[in-house]
């Protein structure tokens, strides 16, 4: 059974803001402004005390990690990542781990 909560705000800025406007043209590249806020409730995975969480996301084989967050299930990061993209259809993964697991 999964749980928790990870709240991020997500802004994507085009390449070539001129041609992102028209229809039917695939822009190559662009930046994903993420910034990772908080979690809620997460899920506790260690056998004595809590976790020390941390988020992994992942575009385009690129692998950026959040700050570890010792001993806390609500744990606050407001830390921001840029990714480049290489279209808008790119998939961005979050994964949250726990760093003594």
């Amino acid at each position: 059974k999964g749980g928790g909560v990870i709240q991020l705000k997500l802004l994507y800025k085009c390449a070539i803001p001129d041609l992102c406007r028209r229809p039917f043209i695939q822009v190559p590249m662009g930046m994903l402004h993420t910034l990772v806020m908080s979690g809620r409730d997460l899920k506790n995975r260690d056998l004595i005390g809590k976790s020390s969480p941390y988020l992994e996301l992942e575009l385009n084989a690129t692998v950026l990690k959040t700050s570890r967050k010792s001993g806390t299930l609500d744990p606050v990061w407001n830390e921001s990542f840029e990714l480049r993209t290489q279209s808008k259809d790119d998939i961005l993964a979050v994964r949250c781990w726990d760093h003594d697991v």
